[in-house]
């Protein structure tokens, strides 16, 4: 289950990273992919012939190319924002974000998972992507990630945003461009909401772009839809109130609670052979006598995280625990409690 729902948290930061994925792989691509109506032959396939065989003479060693390497400040990207606990502060940007319960933080092996399957999808090299934070909600597929990417010094913000909206079109999607322009923390981003349907869902994102000491900066917010539920057209606007100004002060954060009535040892109702263990400080363990996996938990009202991956609803019922999984319909467990 562990490896499942972490693949799901990878294929809805992919999604969400398409567009500046190939945009920044190609910078100069037209605005939809050329593709010729029937393939065009150049040259005539010559007719084979029997060649004689001549000894090549030894091959002097070709001489060591020198290249010039790259600038250093052009690697240079800025400093990255911290995570302490559920608040991030980037002092680059001058903002920090709150992340909200039941969200998860993405560490750098998972951003880096994350980045690889986008590129793979799209069919394209993203070693010049330097993704800063990327944090999701895998209940509902909300998500906010922050790149960063060096661009020359006589780009402007909207050729950037251009070339950022080709990378949508070219990978099949749509864009609607928005004429104003939002404040996140201290600084004002120019954006435009991308629309790209991926294995029978549609990633839809609003991306802020800004320019700032010649570097691209993306916010990306999005979530996923399933092209028949009810679309809040709110979802944006409430993610974005999670950002403020460093300037201004630091918000209270409540903490969640770990929720007493789990804790205690769970057997499973079938055979009492698989066994949770919750315990006070939000570790537990849970398996097999021959197969015991350690991991972290909290829960609030009636949901159950565990290892910030998976999601469950909980009710206890007479001594009966039953999770049901947010994230597989129909997953159902029930354990009963053991003193």
């Amino acid at each position: 289950m562990k490896t499942k729902t972490k693949i799901v948290a990878f294929l809805i930061a992919a999604f969400m990273l398409l567009p500046i994925v190939v945009a920044c792989a190609s910078p100069e691509a037209p605005a939809a992919p050329y593709v010729p109506e029937e393939p065009v032959q150049l040259f005539e396939t010559p007719t084979p012939r029997p060649q004689p065989v001549e000894t090549p003479e030894p091959e002097e060693e070709p001489e060591e190319e020198e290249y010039e390497e790259a600038p250093e400040d052009y690697l240079d990207m800025p400093q990255r924002g911290v995570w302490d606990g559920r608040l991030y502060e980037n002092e680059f940007l001058g903002l920090r974000f709150v992340l909200p319960i039941g969200w998860t933080a993405l560490n750098d092996d998972e951003i880096t998972d994350a980045v690889g399957a986008g590129a793979a999808y799209a069919g394209v090299f993203a070693a010049a992507i330097h993704t800063d934070m990327m944090a999701i909600n895998l209940q509902t597929g909300e998500s906010v990630t922050i790149i960063y990417e060096r661009v020359p010094e006589n780009v402007s913000l909207e050729q950037v945003v251009q070339m950022a909206a080709n990378g949508v079109v070219i990978i099949g999607g749509e864009v609607i461009h928005i004429p104003e322009t939002t404040t996140i923390g201290p600084n004002e981003f120019n954006s435009f909401v991308s629309v790209i349907e991926v294995m029978g869902l549609f990633a839809v994102s609003q991306q802020f772009i800004g320019l700032f000491d010649d570097h691209m900066v993306a916010i990306q917010v999005g979530f996923l839809y399933d092209g028949v539920s009810e679309i809040d057209d709110d979802t944006v606007l409430n993610i974005l109130t999670m950002f403020s100004d460093l300037s201004d002060p630091a918000p209270e954060i409540d903490e969640i609670e770990v929720s007493e009535v789990l804790l205690g040892t769970w057997k499973w109702d079938w055979d009492d052979s698989y066994v949770y263990i919750f315990l006070p400080d939000g570790t537990g363990t849970r398996g097999f006598p021959a197969e015991i996996e350690e991991f972290l938990w909290f829960a609030y009202d009636d949901h159950l995280v565990i290892n910030n991956v998976e999601s469950w609803t909980f009710t206890i019922d007479d001594n009966v625990l039953t999770i049901d999984s947010r994230q597989v319909p129909g997953l159902i467990f029930s354990y009963i409690y053991s003193p």
